[in-house]
């Protein structure tokens, strides 16, 4: 699927976190401004880690990395999936590779990701002052859902 305005061209892939990399993962970082925004904790990583280990919100959760071609890995992210729907949570794309279409690249790769598992829809809440994400998301097809959640506002795209 094509989308507006959007290079679906992905310089990576996503890969699951595990034995093999999750020391390479614990590098992703965003700044010290950013991190409220996404998770209060860094590396992040652990964060997604302890999420997947307990299952939290009854849901199956998925760890995974976005590794780019030259074998960094440039973010990490969890989802989480219960019945036909997927939920995105802690994305931190590091703050050394931010503004260089990784962000998009991640959110085309995380898309494609879900529709391949049969989702019909893949949801994220975001943080309300947080004008960046909110803009990617936008770019690449979520819309805000009018509910919130944990505080956040909700977004979705029907897949």
């Amino acid at each position: 699927m094509q989308y507006e305005g959007v290079d679906t061209a992905t310089p990576g892939r996503l890969a699951p976190i595990e034995r093999t990399n999750w020391r390479r993962a614990l590098e992703v970082r965003v700044t010290d401004a950013q991190l409220s925004l996404v998770a209060d904790h860094q590396p992040i990583v652990l964060v997604v880690l302890a999420k997947s280990f307990v299952g939290a919100g009854g849901w199956n959760w998925e760890p995974l990395a976005y590794e780019t071609d030259d074998g960094e890995i440039a973010a990490v992210l969890g989802l989480a999936h219960e019945g036909s729907s997927s939920q995105l949570f802690n994305l931190a794309v590091d703050h050394r590779r931010q503004r260089s279409g990784v962000g998009t690249a991640v959110m085309m790769a995380v898309i494609e990701h879900v529709r391949r598992r049969s989702s019909s829809s893949l949801s994220l809440t975001v943080h309300p002052d947080n004008r960046a994400a909110q803009a990617l998301y936008h770019k690449v097809g979520f819309v805000p859902t009018g509910e919130i959640q944990d505080g956040e506002p909700v977004w979705a795209i029907q897949l």
